[in-house]
């Protein structure tokens, strides 16, 4: 089966300085460089994190919503960690092995994939707990009672039936089981 190609994947002309703005938004903390870097990233990112979904089953736009959130959290707070060095850091030195491709973008890319898979994890667990508790309330649930009967109705039915269809209905009705019905 052959692979198509993932459009979110590519470099675009205006993800270029996708780096420049990751590396300026965490030197300095300034809004207006993260505010620039939503804009640029926005469209590619909801591409991205939708495609990963949907590879992993999850077709709910509310989840696409919530990794993208999740994403632009994580850049929110990048380089905010006691241990951002190790942690959470964008190094603007580290070079991209493919030539062409936007350090930043590669990054963004990186974690963008990673929140999309956690919350593909975290909807089939909610799904699960769903059917758990589904089974589990129908397991405890009091059965409902007997719809009641119109005897008169169920006389006049059995009246129509021929006499060896009344037989077999009173033995059913005694419990017998088909091998024994059949035999008699």
């Amino acid at each position: 089966m052959a692979r198509v190609p993932d459009t979110s994947e590519t470099v675009h002309p205006q993800t270029a300085p996708v780096a420049r703005l990751l590396a300026r938004w965490q030197a300095d903390r300034d809004p207006e460089d993260f505010a620039a870097l939503v804009e640029l990233i926005r469209t590619p990112l909801e591409r991205l994190v939708a495609n990963t979904l949907r590879r992993d089953g999850i077709r709910d736009p509310g989840a696409s919503d919530e990794a993208v959130g999740l994403v632009l959290e994580r850049l929110f707070r990048l380089g905010t960690h006691p241990h951002a060095d190790a942690i959470m850091a964008f190094d603007v030195d580290r070079r991209s092995e493919s030539d062409g491709d936007d350090l930043g973008w590669c990054y963004v890319r990186c974690v963008a994939r990673s929140r999309a898979r956690d919350v593909a994890r975290s909807a089939r667990r909610r799904d699960r707990r769903a059917c758990d508790y589904a089974r589990t309330v129908a397991a405890w649930a009091p059965a409902a009672e007997e719809p009641a009967v119109d005897a008169t109705a169920l006389e006049a039915a059995i009246a129509t039936l021929d006499e060896r269809s009344r037989v077999i209905l009173a033995m059913m009705l005694d419990g017998k089981s088909q091998v024994m019905i059949a035999h008699v």
